[in-house]
């Protein structure tokens, strides 16, 4: 989780990879670790508002970001 974390919030400069692609890479893992179990429900359920309370090393990740790779959405898109 701390790497995840780490490479959703590095900056031009921290890396020698493609930083776009790092950054995609662990918000969609982070979508289904946060997200990709209950999509079914919070669809069923016709849910379209999420708050999060984020403490600890979630705090400095943006939810919004976070990436449905299967729709090609990020959560922003999907939940208000």
């Amino acid at each position: 989780l701390e790497q995840i974390l780490k490479d959703m919030n590095l900056t031009p400069g921290d890396t020698d990879v493609d930083l776009t692609l790092v950054q995609q890479r662990s918000s969609e893992e982070l979508y289904q670790w946060l997200i990709g179990d209950f999509k079914a429900i919070l669809d069923k359920n016709s849910i379209k508002t999420l708050v999060f309370v984020s403490d600890g090393l979630l705090r400095s990740i943006p939810m919004a970001a976070l990436y449905d790779s299967q729709t090609s959405q990020y959560l922003i898109d999907q939940y208000a």
